[in-house]
């Protein structure tokens, strides 16, 4: 018996990177800069977007596409086999959320890519206790007992010594 193997290869229209961790420390109310590159490693120029989205809690609660500086339209073309970058700054009010940007090919109008960053509050350190003013005598009471019993013993062996 002679076995069959279909193997279905898909082509990968475009690629997204940015230069953002999986995981960031992020300050309401500050300037978040990032590096998108976009990459078409097919063998014909190709038409893209990029969708900037904040989701909290698996919802999206804004978004938005970029448009190019100097562009009229959010489409922008990247040759053959080629890379483009593209700069940009966010920021937001709040943080705990996650900061996701979406590829999509113009030819299919699909999301072919995405990059994301969970942007979380940072933590305050915990403060150690202040020691209270004054002495610590937990380190010496061992030794103070020691002494305390040596002297007890002491003076009850005066009390039974024969003159």
């Amino acid at each position: 018996m002679v076995q069959t193997l279909q193997v279905v290869v898909q082509e990968v229209l475009g690629q997204l990177a940015w230069d953002l961790p999986a995981q960031r420390t992020y300050t309401p109310g500050t300037d978040l800069p990032f590096t998108l590159q976009v990459t078409n490693p097919t063998t014909g120029d190709r038409k893209y977007k990029v969708q900037v989205q904040a989701i909290v809690q698996g919802q999206v609660v804004w978004y938005a596409d970029l448009l190019l500086e100097g562009q009229t339209d959010v489409w922008f073309s990247v040759p053959a086999g080629k890379s483009f970058t593209i700069q940009g700054l966010f920021s937001a009010d709040q943080t705990n959320f996650s900061l996701q940007a979406l590829l999509a090919d113009f030819v299919t109008n699909q999301v072919i890519a995405e990059v994301k960053t969970d942007l979380v509050g940072a933590t305050q350190p915990t403060p150690t206790p202040t020691p209270a003013p004054g002495f610590d005598l937990s380190s010496i009471m061992p030794l103070m007992s020691l002494v305390m019993v040596m002297g007890l013993m002491r003076s009850m062996t005066g009390i039974f010594k024969k003159e």
